[in-house]
């Protein structure tokens, strides 16, 4: 059988509930391991800083080239004929408008790897065989969405 890491919104709520019984290390390790799935959670980032923690140790920040982003930028269409754009921000980030969701910036934690700031959902972009981009898998919950690249 197939297992999954556990999700970093589960984990902050276990921080969260080890915070109220005031088990300062137990909070720690959890919030710590939240962080560390999911870079791009503010709230968690937040709690750490409450508690002292230098999270500049814990994820260091991943840089992806601003030639490399703007491979990424486009249109890409997902299941039911729903279109997502993707757009490269002052050359150094990367946001996507998708699901009538409001634009959210992208966090890299790899070169082709990124959560949307402040949720569970990750994407990858998918390369073709002569590196360029071609699609993208949207992971949220456990569950893969695949959008191709249309422009």
């Amino acid at each position: 059988p197939r297992t999954h890491a556990p999700e970093p919104s589960a984990l902050a709520e276990l921080a969260d509930a080890y915070a109220e019984r005031d088990d300062r290390a137990r909070a720690l390790e959890y919030y710590t391991m939240s962080l560390q799935a999911n870079p791009g959670n503010d709230r968690v980032r937040r709690k750490l800083l409450d508690m002292g923690v230098d999270v500049a140790t814990l994820i260091p920040e991943f840089v992806v080239a601003p030639a490399t982003l703007a491979t990424y930028a486009g249109r890409y269409r997902f299941p039911g004929d729903i279109v997502g754009t993707i757009r490269q921000v002052q050359d150094a980030a990367l946001e996507i408008q998708v699901f009538g969701l409001p634009d959210t910036l992208l966090v890299p934690i790899s070169e082709d790897v990124f959560f949307l700031e402040n949720t569970e959902a990750q994407l990858t972009f998918n390369r073709d065989a002569s590196g360029k981009v071609e699609s993208l898998t949207w992971l949220l919950y456990g569950r893969e969405v695949h959008a191709s690249k249309i422009e």
